[in-house]
């Protein structure tokens, strides 16, 4: 079974006060590029002391889960800030003004083995397009910058997040083609789809059954019952990315048991919602979790 993390990581206090510091021009860029790349080597240390596997770098310098793609890809740029999902956080949703192509210069923000982008859905759902007269066109053309990007950076492993589809307060359901899309996207990239901040069962099957090998799931917000009888490997999340509270180890346990063959076991989502030694502290719990169950 392994252990992996699934989004952007919560920096440490160091970092947080560098940036401020950088932005009130108290010290220079310099220096706190320096300090981000002290940052990533502890993160990239701390996961490989605990077995967690293939490694990211933090992802420290995404400010969101968007900004990389509108600095790197033509026809995109960063829009007004927009609250992310339920959450206390923000990004600058992505605005489409022209035909999207990848530029280069991804290598800027990924230093890790483990690419971790924003799915179609969830692009197309978060984004303004000001261009394109079907949302086909504009996921075709998204996801063919994905696959140049993945081809640049020639990670280990891929994934991409797709919360816009199970997200519990959304108002309007993914149709067949939008599944259809995703799991094609996921095929090309040879990407894992990490859902979450919902109920993520009937998404799961239906991406299964589309061909998807690799699906991540948010156990905060589904019942493991619900996932009875999925094909795909399984990267259950099962500690949670939005609470301090400590889970207890028999109950993750217990959560697990059910499940035969367990792929692998992460954060629900992004650990950036949690202080940074709150954060460590979940990683060292699924440390501790991998141990007793293999």
């Amino acid at each position: 079974m392994r252990l992996t993390l699934v989004g952007i990581h919560s920096r440490p206090d160091y970092l947080i006060k560098a940036s401020r510091d950088l932005d009130r021009g108290r010290v220079g860029e310099k220096e706190f590029l320096n300090l981000l790349r002290i940052s990533e080597s502890e993160i990239i240390e701390l996961q490989s002391s605990l077995g967690f596997e293939p490694v990211i770098d933090g992802m420290f310098r995404w400010q969101d889960i968007f900004r990389p793609l509108t600095r790197t890809i033509s026809g995109l740029s960063a829009g007004p800030l927009s609250r992310f999902f339920d959450n206390n956080t923000f990004f600058r949703r992505p605005v489409v003004g022209s035909k999207l192509e990848y530029v280069g210069g991804m290598e800027d923000y990924f230093r890790g083995e483990k690419l971790i982008l924003p799915g179609p859905y969830t692009f197309l759902r978060s984004c303004e397009d000001r261009n394109y007269r079907s949302k086909r066109e504009l996921i075709k053309d998204y996801v063919h910058c994905l696959e140049e990007i993945t081809d640049d950076l020639k990670p280990t492993e891929v994934q991409i997040n797709e919360p816009w589809l199970v997200y519990k307060y959304r108002r309007t359901n993914p149709d067949d083609e939008d599944l259809r899309a995703v799991a094609e996207c996921s095929e090309t990239l040879r990407a894992s789809i990490h859902l979450y901040f919902g109920d993520c069962s009937s998404v799961a099957e239906s991406l299964s059954r589309l061909g998807v090998k690799v699906i991540g799931v948010d156990l905060i917000e589904t019942q493991p019952e619900g996932l009875k009888g999925i094909d795909s490997d399984l990267i259950l999340g099962i500690v949670d990315s939005r609470n301090t509270l400590m889970e207890n180890e028999k109950s993750l346990l217990e959560l697990i048991e059910p499940f035969e063959g367990v792929y692998a076991i992460s954060p629900n989502c992004d650990l950036e919602f949690l202080p940074y030694n709150r954060a460590l502290r979940k990683m060292e719990l699924l440390s501790r979790l991998r141990g007793e169950v293999s």
